[in-house]
């Protein structure tokens, strides 16, 4: 995300808005990069979300990032993580 949307898609001056979408379609699990520990589809996105929110400045100049999670599992109870 820094490196790709930050500073590869919003470099040129009349690209300063960008959206990571971040798509869920089956039991799937992530972990913390620094305690190793499991966590949510809603957690990751709150952490990229956070993250992407750091993200103010290119070399252009001001830009603004956001990150959008779409869960599409099927929620009945037999398809649940």
């Amino acid at each position: 995300m820094r490196n790709q949307l930050d500073e590869d898609y919003l470099k040129p001056e009349a690209r300063p808005n960008g959206i990571l979408v971040i798509t869920h379609h089956r039991a799937r699990q992530w972990r913390d990069t620094e305690t190793n520990e499991q966590i949510t589809f809603p957690q990751l996105i709150q952490r990229l979300s956070a993250a992407a929110a750091t993200l103010t400045r290119n070399a252009v100049g001001a830009i603004e990032v956001k990150c959008i999670g779409i869960d599409a599992t099927d929620p009945s109870p037999e398809h649940a993580e």
